[in-house]
């Protein structure tokens, strides 16, 4: 019995041996690109064995047949096939085009450039890794042709107007995908990403729920690739300063304009000359008070560590990544405003067989910040009024807290003027948490043994977002001191101590939202063409728990595109979509959209030239909608019985108060969609091998777009609050991107600019006869409208000879031109003499590497606009801090100055919008510029790694401008909110 089990054991170890030796076999193959040129040096992996091809592109490598060959070449898309797959002696690798990819992601599908005929650009994920942004949005900047990023700084990131391709409507905020799913692009980090797609135009986006008109930013998270395992480390540490902050007067300078201001208002001095004396050697008695030397700290530290894990096989592949970021705090005194951000995103995907395969996505993100009661936004804004003389910090001090006396000054009572050192430090504390978890859990299923080349997806996503502050607001005491001597003689207490013992919840916000998406695909060849379609529906819903602003959506679409010859290119989609915002029997809209493209290097003319490597010509026009700027409920007429609504009263003495409802809004039951036709023609082309140009033009007509109906009368009741559709915009404009591209030797450099040149335009309506100074019909979306200035008032005789309708006018005040000569200025005497929104919009990114040293700088900027100078710098308040910019307002004592002149009581007449405060607006920023080396493999292969690097970062570098004391993308950072803030940081990166 034994002898037999022996036998049989003999006979199956020889037969799976000489199977297994059976299979293995030395494969031998040339590589090629595009014309059959031989590729050298691409990387071929089989397992644990890795080759290269020769100047020939030739390679041999051991490799079984059920192994998998994985083809790398910078500048050309990787490649696997499988050795048993393997039948040619050629295998053939897809160059990159300069700067870009060779696929194009849209919603619903993945689709090669040469059978697009939309208008669309993709930012790389190379092109992003080097931000040292707190939030993802400010990162593509100047990324791609036609995406136009503002911030708004604040204490950790900011907040950020997206626009694409200009203004198109009243409401230009595009839709922002995160793997096909409305999301929130804050939750996303830089290292998740794969590829952002910027779709413009109606071929790419008019299918996709009711938000596509404005555009879409497409952000495709990273997924593990079969065969390429790879961990990745970076970790980065730093410090960040503001860019711009105010320089205030001292109290010696402030309280000598201030008098001025008095004596220009008509009053006497308050502060004498003894006064004026004191604050020139500044002591308890008269404070001079810098606020943001005394209450902030030069730098805020940065800490960032990101993980990635992703690879897998042929039926498992994975992509993690996990993430840490500290930002730091500027605030001195007190809690620092610091921010503690974790996130990991796991996208898994499993093929169960030939058929049928599932993914499952799980995104978990938690953001707490601690400060204290003070959000960073206000302490600016506290700063930047309270004057400089207002209060000594502390009065007296000793070694124990309880005996420290904080001083206040006579505005001490109001909330805006406390003792900022004091609330700093013992106002209280905050703790915001935001927790967020998404979801994806999907299934994707061969049906070519029912139908050949067909193909479905089915996918459910969920998110919940949770947002909770907690905290305490606690008093202080502070005193009001007199002095005799210059002592203290006495203290009057103007607010009083009170500490609560524990946190109280300030404010919470929970959104969920479900997503359900179901797709069929099919693809079909035939002896001279391609044809491919999509059948796509999509369905959400959002809540804001507590909220009564439900949101749902669904799209029914039908996408074909269609390839003749290989050159020769038709699209035409299909999209019925609807939307919760509209009323039942009207709340569907179509939405059609056609593209067609001709690859002409593909023609017997230009196949084998070799200037010109592809060239192809687009052009596409459809229908696009959006719902975003409709009211919710705006269908029906809605009352409100709240709390703190209007009351009657009823009685002899009406002594009984009942509550009533208020109407506050009109149903209109016919209100539409708004909907925009859009026009897209232009071209892409690759000449001599590396430099792309790809460029279009579009025109753009936005119909139906909603206002209230209040706004064209001077009726404020509530009849006529209701949004009807009645404003049309036209935009065009052209973008364009050139990139070059060359590797040689050692050298790669890859440089390319990016444009955006837009104008919108309202088009007459003739509907309502509105008065000249307020019928936009004809002018410019963005236009400002104002008085034209005749400068300042001089004397008694220019004064005499005016009328204007702002209030008491004197001398040092704004004269302005009376337009239409009816002997007076009021507001049928403005005219269109700016534009706010910059026309030109453009980008610059160079990536230079020279064997392991390389270098990659960024920059955006913006022209042909106006800054319209409206902030707090150039507008002194009374009984406010003052700026810098008073040192040059007119002084009627001594006829010099260029700025109207203070004032403690009237300046509206000033303050009137007019060119006189209008800027040119054009600006360039250098974003990035990162330094790295790289350490040679002969020293890092020896202890298991890939690539071992550190480098250095610096972000928000340099500003250049016409105008020097506010920052031209906002002119209140540093102001009233946080300033930018420019980071530097040291790094390194690790690959295994």
């Amino acid at each position: 019995m034994k002898k037999r089990i022996y036998i049989l054991l003999g006979i199956i170890t020889f037969v799976f041996t000489a199977n297994v030796y059976a299979q293995e076999k030395l494969i031998q193959a040339k590589i090629v690109g595009e014309k059959d040129k031989p590729l050298e040096n691409v990387i071929v992996k089989s397992g644990d064995k890795a080759t290269t091809s020769d100047a020939n592109g030739n390679f041999s490598i051991e490799a079984s047949t059920t192994d998998v060959l994985l083809f790398e070449l910078n500048g050309y898309d990787t490649k696997f096939i499988q050795v048993m797959d393997l039948n040619e002696s050629t295998v053939e690798l897809v160059k990159i085009p300069p700067g870009g990819s060779s696929n194009i992601n849209l919603p619903y599908r993945n689709i090669a450039r040469e059978q697009f005929t939309g208008a669309a650009s993709v930012i790389t994920a190379e092109q992003i890794n080097s931000s040292l942004d707190v939030n993802v949005a400010a990162a593509l900047k100047g990324k791609a042709a036609g995406l136009y990023i503002k911030e708004r700084p604040e204490d950790h990131g900011g907040t950020y107007e997206i626009n694409i391709r200009g203004i198109s409507g009243l409401q230009n905020d595009p839709l922002i995908l995160v793997d096909g799913v409305e999301r929130n692009i804050d939750y996303v980090q830089s290292s998740d990403i794969a590829s952002v797609t910027v779709l413009k135009d109606a071929v790419s986006k008019s299918f996709y729920k009711g938000k596509a008109a404005n555009g879409i930013l497409l952000i495709t998270t990273k997924r593990g690739i079969p065969y390429k395992n790879e961990g990745k480390v970076s970790v980065e540490t730093g410090i960040s300063t503001p860019g711009l902050l105010p320089d205030p007067l001292s109290s010696s300078e402030y309280v000598e304009y201030y008098n001025l201001a008095r004596r220009n208002s008509g009053l006497g001095n308050l502060y004498s000359q003894a006064e004026i004396d004191g604050y020139k050697n500044p002591n308890i008695q008269f404070p001079s008070n810098n606020y943001y030397d005394d209450l902030l700290n030069d730098s805020k530290n940065y800490t960032r560590v990101l993980t990635s894990f992703s690879g897998g096989n042929k039926s498992v592949q994975y992509s993690i990544n996990a993430n840490y970021l500290h930002d730091g705090g500027l605030e001195g005194v007190g809690d620092a405003n610091s921010s503690n951000r974790f996130s990991i995103r796991s996208n898994l995907d499993f093929d169960l067989n030939q058929y049928i395969s599932f993914f499952v996505d799980v995104n978990a993100y938690l953001e707490q910040n601690n400060t204290n009661y003070l959000y960073g936004n206000d302490l600016f804004d506290r700063m930047n009024t309270q004057r400089p003389n207002e209060y000594t910090h502390i009065l007296r001090n000793s070694s124990y807290q309880d005996s420290v006396l904080f001083g206040a000054g006579r505005f001490s009572n109001s909330a805006d003027y406390q003792n900022l050192y004091a609330e700093m430090l013992l106002g209280g504390i905050r703790e915001n948490v935001n927790r967020v978890g998404q979801v994806n859990l999907g299934t994707k299923f061969n049906l070519s043994n029912v139908v050949n080349g067909l193909s479905g997806k089915f996918s459910v996503h969920f998110d919940s977002e949770n947002f909770i502050a907690l905290g305490k607001n606690d008093d202080f005491y502070s005193y009001l001191p007199a002095f005799e001597n210059g002592e203290i003689a006495s203290l009057h207490t103007m607010t009083r101590g009170k500490k609560n013992s524990g946190l109280s919840r300030l404010a919470t916000r929970e959104t969920k939202r479900f997503t359900a998406m179901g797709q069929l695909d099919y693809h079909k060849e035939f002896a001279a063409s391609e044809l491919n379609m999509h059948l796509a529906i999509f369905k959400d819903k959002s809540q804001t728990i507590y909220s009564f602003s439900p949101r749902s959506t669904q799209s029914n679409t039908l996408l074909t595109n269609y390839i003749v010859n290989d050159k020769y290119v038709f699209d035409l989609n299909l999209s019925y979509i609807g939307s919760s915002r509209l009323p039942n029997d009207n709340n569907y809209g179509f939405f059609p959209a056609v593209g067609a493209g001709w690859v002409l290097s593909k023609e017997n003319f230009l196949a084998n030239s070799e200037k010109i490597n592809f060239l192809k010509l687009k052009a596409s026009y459809g229908l696009s909608g959006t719902d975003e700027s409709l009211n919710f409920f705006g269908y029906t007429t809605r009352w409100n019985y709240a709390e703190g609504s209007n009351s009657t009263r009823f009685g002899i003495e009406a002594s009984n108060s009942i509550r009533t409802a208020d109407r506050i809004t009109v149903a209109n039951e016919q209100i539409d969609w708004e909907k925009s036709a859009e026009l897209n023609i232009g071209f892409e082309a690759i000449f001599f091998n590396n430099l792309s140009l790809n460029v279009d033009y579009y025109n753009m007509n936005r119909t139906n777009i909603p206002i209230y109906e209040h706004w064209l009368t001077n009726q404020v009741s509530g009849l006529y609050n209701r949004q009807i559709n009645f404003v049309s915009i036209k935009n065009n404009g052209i973008d364009g991107t050139l990139t070059y591209e060359k590797n040689f030797r050692n050298w790669r450099i890859l440089a390319s600019v990016n444009a955006n040149y837009s104008k919108a335009m309202y088009d007459e309506s003739q509907s309502v006869d509105l008065p000249t100074a307020r019928n936009m019909d004809g002018k410019a979306v963005d236009a400002f409208m104002g008085y034209e200035s005749k400068g300042i008032i001089k004397n008694e005789s220019e004064l005499s000879s005016l009328n204007q309708r702002f209030g008491e006018v004197r001398v040092g005040d704004l004269a302005y031109n009376d337009k239409n000569g009816d002997g007076r200025v009021d507001e049928k005497d403005q005219v269109e003499l700016g534009n706010l929104f910059p026309s030109l919009q453009f980008g610059a990114n160079l990536r230079i590497a020279y064997k392991k040293v390389d270098l990659k700088v960024s920059g955006y900027g913006a022209a042909m606009y106006d800054l319209y100078l409206n902030n707090s710098y150039y507008r002194p308040q009374p009984e406010m801090a003052y700026s810098q910019i008073v040192k040059e307002t007119y002084n009627p004592e001594t006829g010099k100055g260029q700025y109207p002149a203070l004032t403690v009581n009237n300046a509206d007449n000033n303050y009137q919008p007019s060119d006189f405060w209008l800027e040119n607006g054009n600006y360039f920023k250098i974003k990035e510029l990162e330094l790295g080396v790289s350490l040679p493999d002969t020293w890092i292969k020896p202890i298991g790694l890939e690539t071992l690097r550190f480098y250095v970062r610096g972000n928000n570098l340099v500003t250049m401008s016409g105008i020097d004391d506010v920052d031209p993308e906002y002119i209140n950072a540093g102001y009233t909110t946080y300033p930018y803030m420019r980071t530097f940081t040291i790094g390194m990166n690790l690959n295994f």
